[in-house]
């Protein structure tokens, strides 16, 4: 009966752990689903963003034809954004000088300073500079006003600069959240060369872009590509490239998914005046953790199931176990008065109709008393477990069997009255045929009452016939054997006599 116990409890727990596989399952898939849109919207506004920082580029490259400080002003400034916009999505590069060098070569930035939020210099690509403010001279003390106002980018004419009277430009701005500033020098020698490093191909194959994305710029009017990170299609139509354009209207951008090379990006496309801005992320790049996401994901849910399940397992045993042993006689087994008591209760409770077979057994082992002065507690005990396993044995198929004194016993039984008779029968004739040690022999006196005789009466009035009877029945057997259990040792020998 245990093994079977034992093997449907480890049955339940394998379709438990079955059954919270595909909750996790489901879960798993709804969360690819989720993480699969939150990584799309993000690259549709990742792709907004860089798509107008593109077009702000070029329309400032456009200014150029005006007069050309002025212009280089804004291009200053669109590069210093451009850099504080690498470095935000690429934080680890914010202090790493030699890649910081590297965006200045590509952006044919001679200097480039990183300031906090109290104008002193922490970061740069001249480490001379570092501890230099907006306090150190007249030719930084210009830049003051972004201290009091984050929304501001400024740009310097040609002065020379606070630590060497060198002729530079400088160019300043915050980042997008206020966090740091970057301010870009170049040196005035160099206008000549910027007019060229400012042409639409030049500009756009110097970008820094992240891995799986690429940029495209055309002409509105032909179509034309006139530059991409992509350096084979630089000079190609829109039309012959295969790339699948929706034009946007004014300057909106237009976010849908195309198919770049046999391979499907995010596409957000854009405009600025003359020129379309196509900004393109490979979804398999930008969903590429998501695979090790959600198998960490499940991991950790598959092991918390699983230890949740263990302890609920252990705390629900523990409950039952105590709840059991609350109602359990600890010598014998069986119920016990605790659990008697609740039993009443239960069977008052039930339909008249289903308490038509129910019979309420008193049973009283006999001369437990003697046996205890003979021959010890020990004996008593033995001869109380062996009298219980008895009873146990032959009344459990028929219904509940209690501990509920010494040596008093009670059930009920659901069987009819000449069951019940044929029953105690050979109740009694296992009983008398039992022999212990010392030759401890046993009997057992009893009163039993069915609800056939009294429908109407309550359980524990069914209980009082039932102990008055069983008191009669030993009152007999004490008569009859000449051992009053109320007297002394002592006394029971001179009545033996």
């Amino acid at each position: 009966m245990k093994e079977n116990k034992n093997n449907i409890g480890k049955s339940n727990t394998v379709i438990i752990l079955l059954a919270v596989i595909i909750a996790i399952a489901i879960l798993l898939f709804f969360q690819y689903i989720f993480l699969n849109r939150l990584n799309r919207q993000h690259a549709y506004k990742t792709g907004e963003v860089m798509a107008e920082q593109v077009g702000n580029l070029l329309l400032s490259n456009d200014r150029k034809q005006q007069v050309l400080i002025e212009t280089l002003k804004e291009n200053y400034i669109s590069k210093a954004k451009a850099v504080a916009y690498f470095l935000e999505n690429n934080p680890d590069m914010e202090t790493d000088q030699p890649t910081l060098a590297h965006i200045a070569e590509l952006m044919s930035i001679d200097e480039i300073h990183l300031f906090n939020e109290e104008g002193v210099i922490y970061f740069g690509t001249v480490p001379r500079y570092y501890g230099y403010s907006f306090d150190s001279g007249d030719q930084m003390g210009y830049f003051k006003p972004m201290l009091s106002d984050k929304t501001l980018s400024m740009c310097q004419d040609v002065t020379p600069n606070t630590a060497e009277s060198k002729l530079m430009m400088y160019a300043i701005c915050w980042n997008s959240d206020g966090r740091f500033m970057v301010q870009v020098g170049i040196e005035p020698p160099r206008l000549i060369e910027e007019l060229h490093a400012n042409e639409i191909s030049e500009v756009v194959d110097g970008l820094p872009v992240n891995a799986g994305m690429y940029i495209i710029v055309a002409d509105s009017e032909t179509g034309e590509i006139l530059g991409s990170t992509l350096s084979d299609y630089t000079g190609k139509l829109l039309s012959e490239s295969g790339i699948p354009v929706r034009t946007p209207e004014d300057k909106e951008t237009v976010n849908y998914k195309s198919v770049l090379k046999d391979e499907r990006v995010y596409s957000s496309v854009g405009k600025a005046d003359k020129y379309i801005i196509l900004v393109l992320q490979s979804v398999r790049e930008i969903n590429k953790d998501i695979p090790l996401l959600m198998m960490i994901v499940f991991l950790y849910l598959l092991l918390a199931s699983v230890l949740l399940i263990y302890f609920v397992k252990r705390l629900t045993a523990r409950i039952f176990r105590e709840k059991r042993n609350a109602s359990i006689d600890a010598l014998t087994g069986l119920q016990n008065r605790r659990a008697y008591e609740d039993e009443i209760i239960h069977l008052d409770e039930m339909p008249k109709e289903e308490r038509e077979n129910l019979n309420c057994i008193m049973i009283d082992l006999n001369e437990l008393k003697l046996i205890n002065d003979r021959h010890g507690h020990e004996a008593g005990d033995r001869a109380i477990k062996a009298f219980a396993k008895i009873i146990d044995k032959l009344f459990s198929p028929y219904g509940k069997v209690y501990r509920i004194g010494g040596d008093e016993f009670a059930a009920f039984l659901f069987m009819s009255v000449s069951q019940l008779v044929q029953l105690i029968e050979d109740v009694e004739s296992e009983v008398t045929a039992w022999s212990g040690e010392n030759n401890i022999s046993l009997s057992m006196s009893y009163g039993a009452v069915s609800a056939e005789e009294y429908p109407d009466m309550p359980i524990e009035e069914l209980e009082k016939i039932a102990d008055e009877r069983m008191y009669h029945a030993k009152t007999l057997f004490y008569q009859k054997s000449g051992h009053d259990r109320r007297l002394s040792t002592k006394n029971q020998v001179k009545l033996v006599r």
